[in-house]
C-alpha cells in the first residue's frame, strides 16, 4: 500500500512528426508550473502527512489512458515521467480537486504491476482486503480521537 504524494500525466501529449512523445503539460499550451501542476506533477499535501501517520511510503504516480503491455512505450513514459506507479486516476482526481481548492489524499494498493501483462498474475482480493484494513484503521483512530473529544 502507497500514499500518492504526486501525479503526472503521463501520456497526456501530442505525437511529433518523428513519432515522438510531446507532454502537453509542460508545452507552449500547459507550462509545467501553470496552477495547479509544480514542475508537471499535482501534489498532494495531506497524502504526505497520511503517509507518516500510517507508516506509509510515498509514491509518484503516472496516470495513463491505456494499459500497455509492450516495454518500450512503458519505458518511454517513466524516461518522460518516471514514477513508482501507474494508475489511471489519481491525476484526474488531483487536477479536478486541485482546480476546486478540495484538500484530498490517495491510498493506493497495488493489484498488479506494469509489466509483463498478465489478468492471470493480477491480486485484486489481497489488494482491496489491504486497503479495507488501512480504512479500519483510519476509521479506528478518527472513532479513538471522537470519543476522547466529546469525553472533555
Amino acid at each position: 500500500a502507497f500514499m500518492v504524494g504526486s501525479c503526472a500525466f503521463a501520456d497526456c501529449a501530442t505525437e511529433g512528426l518523428n513519432g515522438e512523445m510531446l507532454p502537453v503539460v509542460g508545452s507552449e499550451f500547459l507550462g509545467s508550473s501553470s496552477a495547479p501542476f509544480s514542475h508537471g506533477l499535482i501534489i498532494s499535501e495531506p497524502s504526505a502527512l497520511m503517509a507518516q501517520m500510517l507508516g506509509l511510503p510515498l509514491a509518484r504516480a503516472n496516470t495513463v489512458n491505456r494499459i500497455r503491455s509492450g516495454s518500450k512505450e512503458v519505458e518511454r513514459i517513466l524516461e518522460l515521467n518516471p514514477a513508482d506507479l501507474e494508475t489511471m486516476e489519481s491525476a484526474a482526481l488531483a487536477y479536478a480537486c486541485a482546480m476546486e481548492g478540495v484538500r484530498y489524499a490517495e491510498i493506493r494498493c497495488v493489484s498488479n504491476h506494469t509489466l509483463p501483462k498478465s489478468e492471470q498474475k493480477w491480486m485484486l482480493k489481497p489488494a482491496i482486503e489491504k486497503l479495507g484494513s488501512i480504512i479500519d484503521r483510519i476509521l479506528d483512530e478518527s472513532f479513538k480521537k471522537m470519543r476522547d473529544y466529546l469525553e472533555q
